[in-house]
């Protein structure tokens, strides 16, 4: 369940890969929406990898395709709430003892991962708009 440090630095090679593709690629008509993208820092910190240049990279390379960063911030309780059902499904061939663990695993992984997120938030100097979730409603922040 645990995801191993090799794995990250793969993740982000294959985003860095992607950006340079999608750069070459790019022109004024073209709209280039990433789900994560620079916010894959925050699950490679959790793995203790130093983000540093990775982040110096994705904001240089996002910059040059004028970025704009939305970021929907979703608190762990929340989020674990709406995901608890998709984690259960990927453990339902586990043990009952394996799958409370998984389950354990996941929901403290959330925990783990959420200041990482806002961190890599705050310091990403592009135009960005923080969208929080408060009990189910959202607000729009600047």
């Amino acid at each position: 369940m645990t995801v191993k440090k090799s794995f990250e630095y793969e993740i982000i090679e294959e985003d860095i890969e992607r950006l340079r593709n999608v750069e070459e690629k790019m022109d004024s008509e073209i709209i280039f929406i990433d789900e994560t993208n620079i916010f894959t820092l925050a699950h490679a910190r959790t793995q203790s990898i130093d983000i540093n240049k990775y982040f110096r990279f994705y904001e240089q390379r996002l910059k040059r395709l004028n970025s704009k960063i939305i970021f929907l911030d979703v608190v762990p309780s929340v989020l674990w709430y709406r995901r608890k059902q998709e984690y259960e499904r990927r453990l339902e061939n586990f043990s009952e003892k394996e799958r409370i663990r998984g389950l354990e695993e996941y929901q403290r992984y959330l925990e783990e991962v959420y200041p990482y997120l806002r961190k890599v938030y705050d310091l990403i100097n592009l135009p960005k708009i923080l969208v929080l979730n408060l009990n189910g409603y959202s607000k729009s922040k600047k």
